[in-house]
This record gives C-alpha cells, structure tokens and sequence, in this order.
C-alpha cells in the first residue's frame, strides 16, 4: 500500500522488505491495511530474543517465564530494539509508536512479536493510542 506523509509517498511493502532483512527480525508482517488510515503505517514484527541479548532460558524456564518483572524487561528491549530499526527508515513528519505484546511460540524460533505504529505527525498525537488498541485488538 502507498501512503502518504505531508509531500512525500511511502510504499509500505518496501518499507517491510527493509525491516525483514535486519538479523534481529524473524518475520515483518505488512498490517497497513488493517488501520483504515491513509496516513498510517503498521507492521507485526517478531523478533529474535538471542539477537537482542535476551537469555532465552528467562523465556522457556517456567518460573523465570512467569516472572513479570522479567517479562516487562524483555518487552522493554524489544521495544527499544524496534523502535531504533524503524527510525533508520526515515519516514519523514511521522511518529513512531511500539508495543511488544507477547512471546510467540508458534513458529519454529521463538520470538517476540511487536507491533509498530507509524503515523503522520499531525495526526498522530490524537489517533495512534487508538490505532495500536485496535491493531493489537486484530493481531490477538
């Protein structure tokens, strides 16, 4: 999808292509459309919890897996992580929004799956809390 900030068009595939071939993200998932917003753009990333230097034993072990402080901590590295790679996209007059919502087993490595919120600045002062509830309303 192509979107628009102030002058400039993004083409959001493009931008996802980028984001996958970082070391750390496991897969980038283009949810653009799901925002229903011509002045937005979205993404579901998993990440590698080794590449971010998270021990994956406070993951799998099931006392250190159920530790909030641990997790919080995790999620906290992972949005920072993800935050950092989607600023050297230099998507220009937008601000950037993360949430790492949770550990994902599913797949083959396991990772942390994150959502990422990108938004025209004007905007999105007043719209993207809301856009992240609903993205994270949809991924679940």
């Amino acid at each position: 999808m192509y979107q628009l900030f102030a002058q400039k068009v993004y083409d959001s595939e493009q931008l996802r292509q980028t984001l996958s071939k970082d070391d750390a993200v496991i897969s980038a998932t283009d949810i653009t459309k799901a925002t229903g917003r011509e002045d937005a753009l979205a993404y579901k990333l998993v990440l590698n919890p080794e590449k971010l230097g998270i021990n994956l034993n406070t993951i799998t072990d099931g006392d250190l897996a159920d530790d909030e402080e641990t997790f919080l901590a995790n999620m906290k590295i992972s949005d920072d992580y993800a935050k950092k790679l989607c600023e050297s996209l230099n998507v220009n007059y937008s601000l950037i929004e993360v949430f790492s919502a949770r550990y994902d087993y599913e797949s083959e490595e396991i990772g942390i799956v994150c959502l990422v919120s990108i938004m025209y600045i004007e905007t999105a002062r007043k719209k993207q809390k809301d856009l992240m509830k609903r993205l994270f309303a949809n991924i679940e």
